[in-house]
């Protein structure tokens, strides 16, 4: 196993591309990667937008309460 600490750059079409030589055996690894931005100054935008999950999830458990209440 080895642990690497790096700091790299996005692209302004925010891919981030790795391309690191290792001393491991070929065949297949587990990668856990952790994106901590190292310059807060730009706001960075959301990817996704959950507002409507809760609601979502809230009107689901209702719906199928009242379901199961039905058919008791």
């Amino acid at each position: 196993m080895e642990v690497l600490q790096l700091t790299t750059t996005v692209d302004e079409s925010g891919h981030l591309r790795l391309d690191i030589p290792t001393q491991l055996a070929p065949g297949q690894v587990n990668i856990v990667l952790v994106l901590n931005p190292v310059v807060a100054s730009q706001t960075q935008k959301p990817n996704y937008d959950f507002s409507d999950f809760n609601r979502s999830i809230d009107l689901a458990r209702r719906c199928s309460s009242h379901s199961k209440g039905a058919a008791r």
